[in-house]
């Protein structure tokens, strides 16, 4: 079987094509595309097992086929991505204040007003990006104010995370990640000259523990995970309710927002795969494996398995349970779940406010980073409710108009 083109499957692909994926067994052979071969894992509960156990499975080889060996051995051990514990508890166990349920809780309400400005501005506009425009400037905001930095918000971050997860190893990526480095240290010198708040009190603390160079290291991760997966978590929700040609604000006045979320996260699954490395030969689900192999945990293909979900090629914004793998499992279960679940949150309860529908005007653009997938631009026309929540959007619009 052939990696490349089985990261093509989405959650929507034909069900007989899951059936086949899963039906390979715990652990199976794929060409990685450049003439190598590397295990997959897909089923969920091998991609939790694999996931958890990091004893065998090891980060700090890198998390993506194709990595730049000189790259990763530059951050190794360095960020909560490429690490492994007792380092990786290290890490997490810095930055975790940043990402408390109390922290996060002191910049919901602010989330939600960026969230409301951003869509109402969305709605004055003939056309916007949504992707861009909309669901990546929240994120953005959203990063910005974790950080205790809301003069970093600002568009050019879009651009800069979106080039930077661009082509593998091209010179725009090259170049976008050097400039995002540069950005996330001015932003981290600001922080640590900054006023005694508690965000810049706990960040002061990392650099005291982990060093000034881990620390931005982190930062630059931050940016990039927060910003561009999603964007494409709501981008591709959004997307999904035009497809099915109904209203926008009529589906999400029936959602509950909390179950809606999580089906969103599952169903766009912005992280494909995770890759590990096996840290010593070992026998794994009656497979033999060898020290140094890679082995490809599939998260997009565990959010589907049939085994754990009813209908999973269908959306249900019902589900529940959802015991999806989005944020993956264990020591490197995803530090910003909470963070990524008030954006989409606040976003979402913000369209069911405000827009009554949604048009797309051309064809989204898909950006397939090896890792990462999901609607990179996304022209839309929304329309606002009428006043008396018709099918007209005017009143709204003239309403918007008159509070710009």
């Amino acid at each position: 079987m052939s990696w490349t083109e089985l990261r093509t499957l989405t959650p929507g692909s034909p069900p007989d094509r899951w059936r086949a994926v899963h039906g390979q067994g715990s652990v199976f052979r794929a060409d990685d595309g450049s003439g190598r071969s590397a295990w997959v894992v897909a089923r969920h509960a091998d991609v939790k097992a694999a996931l958890a156990d990091v004893h065998r499975f090891g980060s700090q080889e890198g998390i993506r086929l194709g990595s730049d060996a000189g790259a990763v051995s530059t951050v190794r051990g360095k960020t909560l991505l490429v690490s492994d514990p007792p380092r990786h508890t290290a890490l997490r166990r810095a930055f975790m204040p940043l990402f408390s349920g109390s922290a996060l809780a002191e910049i919901e309400q602010g989330i939600g007003a960026i969230a409301d400005e951003t869509v109402r501005s969305a709605l004055r506009r003939e056309v916007c990006d949504f992707s861009g425009d909309v669901a990546a400037a929240v994120a953005t905001h959203a990063v910005s104010a974790v950080l205790g930095a809301p003069s970093s918000a600002d568009p050019g971050l879009v651009g800069l995370t979106a080039d930077a997860v661009g082509d593998d190893d091209s010179q725009a990526s090259e170049e976008a990640n050097s400039e995002l480095f540069m950005h996330s240290a001015q932003l981290l010198d600001e922080i640590l000259t900054s006023d005694q708040t508690a965000t810049a009190t706990a960040i002061r603390s990392a650099v005291d523990v982990l060093g000034f160079e881990d620390v931005l290291v982190n930062l630059h991760g931050f940016f990039l995970a927060a910003i561009e997966t999603t964007r494409y978590a709501a981008a591709g929700a959004l997307h999904f309710m035009i497809d099915q040609g109904a209203g926008v604000g009529d589906v999400l006045a029936h959602w509950d927002m909390a179950r809606g979320v999580e089906e969103v996260l599952r169903w766009t699954s912005p992280g494909v795969y995770v890759m590990r490395t096996v840290t010593h030969d070992t026998t794994w689900r009656d497979t033999d494996l060898r020290s140094g192999e890679r082995i490809i945990l599939w998260l997009a293909a565990a959010n589907v398995d049939a085994t754990v979900f009813d209908r999973p090629d269908g959306f249900d914004a019902a589900r529940w349970p959802n015991p999806h793998v989005t944020f993956g499992v264990g020591h490197h279960r995803c530090i910003g779940e909470r963070l990524a679940r008030m954006e989409l949150r606040a976003l979402l309860t913000t369209l069911q406010r405000w827009v009554e529908s949604a048009e797309l005007v051309d064809a989204p653009t898909l950006r397939s980073h090896d890792h990462l997938r999901g609607i990179h631009r996304m022209p839309v026309r929304l329309s606002a409710w009428s006043d008396d929540r018709r099918r007209s959007s005017s009143s709204a619009k003239e309403r918007l108009d008159s509070d710009a």
